[in-house]
C-alpha cells in the first residue's frame, strides 16, 4: 500500500507506478496557440503542459507547409523536462522529434 512520505510524494508500490500518480495533488497548467495562413498554406502551433509545483513540463511544437493542394508536410517535436522524480523527468529520455508527410484525395 502507498503511503506519503515527508515530501510529498508517495512511496512507490506497484499500484501507484501503473497509474503515473506520484503526488497526491498536481496541479498544471495547459496552453495552446496556433496561427495558420488565411489560405492554409502555413501553420504553426505550441501545445505547453506544465507543472509548477514539481518543475516539470512538457511541449510539443509542430509546423506545417501545403506543397500542393493535396500534399502537406508537417514537422516537430514532442520535449518533455524535469528531475527524475517527477511524471515527465521519467519520459525525458522520451524526447522526440516527428515527421509527416498528409496526402489528400
Amino acid at each position: 500500500m502507498a503511503e506519503d512520505c515527508d515530501n510529498g510524494y508517495m512511496s512507490l508500490d506497484s499500484t501507484i507506478v501503473r497509474a503515473h500518480q506520484l503526488l497526491r495533488t498536481q496541479h498544471g497548467i495547459t496552453t495552446r496557440m496556433a496561427y495558420m495562413k488565411p489560405d492554409n498554406s502555413f501553420s504553426a502551433e505550441v501545445a505547453v503542459l506544465a507543472f509548477p509545483t514539481d518543475g516539470s513540463s512538457a511541449i510539443r511544437p509542430k509546423i506545417g507547409y501545403a506543397l500542393t493542394d493535396s500534399v502537406r508536410l508537417i514537422v516537430g517535436a514532442d520535449m518533455f523536462s524535469g528531475s527524475k522524480s517527477t511524471y515527465f523527468g521519467q519520459l525525458k529520455q522520451n524526447t522526440t522529434g516527428f515527421a509527416e508527410v498528409r496526402f489528400r484525395f
